[in-house]
């Protein structure tokens, strides 16, 4: 009788632990998810940081940090301690979001399924970032991402004068 008590007890003491562990494992797996989208999002506007964003969801290094915040300027972002990843956006953002708003309109695009208001702003961008992630990836195809970054970054402009120089040094012999 006492061996089977001692065994239920057992048991159950197992299954305790084999429940909040797999608690605690499966919180730790939806921070680096959300750690994870945000990093790609802040990939995808350009944003700046202190410290390399992936270190926020790298399974080696993910505990060394607090959280991964959005702020508006590099001065906001100073106030947070060492242990937070923080992104503002680069002098690039703005003119993503330019190149978003022509989209909007050109394409005719519904923002209300995204809880947004024409024009986005950077208001939006780092304060609505859920709002303007989910616009991004479902209402914009990825040629049509990929433009905008494109044009955003001044890729076009860059390699219309390369292409422009190497013509030039052809004609000329050179």
């Amino acid at each position: 009788m006492k061996k089977s008590i001692a065994c239920l007890v057992l048991a159950a003491l197992l299954l305790i632990t084999s429940c909040t562990w797999k608690e605690k494992g499966n919180a730790d797996m939806d921070v680096r998810r959300e750690r994870q989208r945000k990093a790609m999002y802040f990939e995808e506007m350009y944003f700046r940081s202190s410290i390399y964003h992936r270190r926020a969801y790298w399974p080696d290094t993910a505990s060394e940090y607090s959280d991964f915040v959005l702020v508006h300027s590099e001065a906001e972002a100073s106030e947070y301690p060492d242990d937070v990843i923080v992104g503002w956006p680069s002098d690039i953002t703005p003119k993503i979001v330019d190149e978003l708003n022509a989209e909007i309109l050109l394409a005719e695009i519904d923002l209300e399924p995204f809880s947004l208001e024409y024009p986005i702003t950077i208001e939006n961008v780092v304060e609505d970032w859920e709002k303007v992630r989910d616009l991004w990836w479902n209402a914009l195809s990825s040629s049509d991402r990929e433009y905008i970054k494109r044009n955003a970054s001044g890729f076009f402009e860059w390699f219309f004068a390369q292409n422009e120089a190497r013509e030039a040094a052809e004609a000329t012999g050179g």
